[in-house]
């Protein structure tokens, strides 16, 4: 039929993948309830998706028994080993532009975005901000140097880091509540570094210097990846790893700096 093997390419990196990011060297089940309320369960289903949590990170085991009446459902979550996540190649040298060279043209010497190392310097940029700034979010870095460099949206990564390498980038949007900033969205989108989540851990400690509360994670992660074939840099969506230039299915893991199968 037109489109099955296409489909069932799909499939099989979807399978791959999430058998890749579950294996025991990376991390664990960790059960979240035993019930036997369907209920119950919904209930703590929702919970996690409320709090973002990859559903392909998320799996319901019926465990039978007889009678029938007393089996129960079992709630698990994949938890990440740290030790996994910090061996990232990305996370310890930082990630280089990738993106159109026609925008390096645009980097000026001091162009390079605010750079924010404390709550004092978050608290003097956030006052030079007209009102309708705050309506949209704003461009970051990480820099090499593990600082927040924040610039409008209209700006382009590269020039918010002078065109360096990135520990991280994306975009972010705050709120004030309460008396303090905190973190409403924040996401690794960037298609001039393209950087993976796992890039996170150095967004989180940035945010901790400056005094800023923040989420656990990404609110909206981007995948990127680079098909091994055509070379393209295609996003992710819906965890449909198949090339969107020519349907080779796109490698498990991060792969946007190097070129070649």
């Amino acid at each position: 039929m037109p489109g099955q093997g296409k489909r069932k390419r799909r499939q099989e990196a979807l399978n791959q993948r999430l058998a890749a990011r579950t294996t025991p060297d990376k991390g664990r089940w960790q059960v979240v309830i035993e019930t036997g309320d369907k209920a119950e369960l919904r209930a703590h289903l929702r919970r996690l998706q409320e709090a973002r949590v990859d559903e392909s990170m998320i799996r319901i085991d019926t465990l039978c028994r007889r009678p029938v009446q007393q089996s129960t459902y079992q709630l698990s979550r994949f938890v990440p080993n740290p030790s996994h996540e910090s061996g990232n190649e990305q996370r310890r040298t930082g990630y280089r532009y990738v993106g159109p060279a026609d925008l390096k043209t645009l980097i000026r010497p001091g162009g390079e975005g605010h750079s924010v190392r404390s709550p004092t310097d978050f608290d003097e940029w956030a006052s030079l901000r007209e009102a309708e700034e705050w309506a949209e979010p704003f461009t970051f870095v990480v820099d090499g140097t593990g600082t927040l460099r924040l610039a409008s949206r209209r700006s382009e990564h590269v020039t918010c880091a002078g065109g360096k390498k990135v520990l991280s980038a994306g975009e972010i949007s705050f709120q004030h509540e309460s008396g303090k900033w905190t973190v409403a969205e924040v996401s690794n989108q960037s298609t001039g570094y393209c950087p993976d989540g796992s890039s996170w851990p150095a967004v989180a400690e940035a945010l901790d210097r400056v005094g800023v509360s923040r989420p656990s994670g990404f609110t909206h992660e981007v995948v990127f990846r680079r098909c091994s074939s055509c070379q393209q840099i295609n996003i992710v969506r819906e965890a449909d790893f198949v090339c969107a230039f020519c349907n080779e299915v796109l490698p498990q893991d991060w792969n946007v700096d190097r070129l070649g199968p």
